[in-house]
């Protein structure tokens, strides 16, 4: 008889001082485990390789790396913090699991840090003349706002997107000099915010947060992204228009989920399905309300079969499940109140999320 399936760990960053580890169960969540990180806002957080994760800390200027034990939820620390530029939004590590970036959202530029072992070490950076995302003044809060970046998968290229400038830009990781080296940059309108690729490279697309759509790229055999075609809306007809933030492309590339932030008046969040077609362009949306404000980070597991949301305003998180035929997203159970079952005093603001293997 057949060992039954692991239960899976998911991880939850925050706006406190811990990332969390819960367990989902019978299709509902619970509190694996708390784990203080001794920095404020693990806002982020990636995979680095196995059970290793990267954490961001937005508003402590740092990153580090953790090992989870599968068993209990713990987080041990596994290198030392690293500071960054200021207001680190988004940190990730390159596929060859050689390099860790930062991305400077308050006031641009990046940290690059070489992954020697157990140990993050910073390296030292000197902006070409030109590059857009060279840190700025203290002062200067609209010139550059890097939110993510995402590495092709088979070239040496790092696609950045930039809020403020309304970009995204691309850079070539040179790994005999260890430098990121600036090459282009693609207008995208409407504050782009995340950015995914398909499996091969060949397309993409662009949540954005001002205009609050998704925008269709094209990226040919040397890594070149361009335009292709028009935006497609992720606000319902009848609502009011919200703020893109997040965007998931499922296993299969049959369907795409973005997360929609509404910045007026009390009604819920919603998340925006929309369908992949074989030319790539996207068909009709359908909107999944997320009982909650301010949804912002969500996470597939492997398959793509479940989706986790954190609604922010509301310290809740909820699982969909996923019809692979339809796209349509339908809510497992009751939301999970974190704050309350962390026994947190204040707001925990659930902002990413990992699925991580069970034991």
């Amino acid at each position: 008889m057949a060992a039954a399936a692991a239960e899976p760990v998911i991880l939850v960053g925050s706006y406190t001082s811990s990332i969390y580890a819960l367990k989902l169960s019978d299709s509902k969540l619970s509190l694996l485990s708390s784990n203080p990180t001794g920095s404020s806002s693990p806002s982020w957080i990636s995979r680095v390789s196995g059970d290793t994760i990267l954490a961001s800390f937005e508003d402590a200027d740092l990153m580090q790396t953790f090992l989870l034990s599968r068993q209990t939820g713990k987080l041990v620390a596994q290198s030392k913090p690293v500071q960054t530029v200021k207001g680190p939004a988004y940190s990730g590590v390159t596929l060859d699991g050689q390099h860790a970036i930062a991305l400077g959202y308050s006031n641009g530029g990046y940290t690059l840090a070489s992954c020697d072992g157990d140990e993050l070490r910073p390296m030292r950076l000197s902006y070409a003349s030109g590059d857009p995302l060279a840190s700025v003044p203290e002062a200067d809060t609209t010139s550059t706002h890097p939110h993510m970046f995402l590495q092709h998968p088979a070239l040496p290229l790092i696609y950045v997107v930039d809020l403020a400038r309304d970009a995204l830009h691309t850079y070539e990781l040179e790994s005999n000099t260890n430098r990121l080296v600036y090459q282009r940059t693609l207008d995208v309108p409407g504050g782009p915010r995340h950015v995914i690729l398909n499996k091969a490279a060949t397309r993409g697309w662009v949540i954005t947060e001002m205009s609050s759509v998704v925008v269709p790229l094209t990226i040919d055999h040397a890594g070149i992204v361009r335009l292709d075609g028009e935006p497609s809306p992720l606000t319902e007809q009848g609502k009011v228009k919200g703020a893109g933030a997040a965007i998931l492309l499922t296993s299969d590339e049959k369907y795409i989920v973005a997360s929609n932030r509404q910045v007026q008046g009390n009604q819920n969040d919603f998340l925006t399905t929309l369908e992949v077609k074989a030319d790539g362009t996207l068909g009709a949306a359908q909107y999944t309300d997320t009982m909650g404000q301010r949804v912002r980070g969500m996470a597939f597991n492997e398959d793509s079969s479940l989706l986790i949301v954190g609604n922010q305003s509301n310290d809740t998180i909820a699982v969909f499940s996923r019809n692979a035929e339809s796209g349509k997203l339908e809510l497992m159970s009751g939301l999970f109140d974190i704050r309350r079952a962390a026994g947190e005093m204040g707001p925990v603001q659930p902002s990413a999320f990992l699925w991580m293997a069970g034991a």
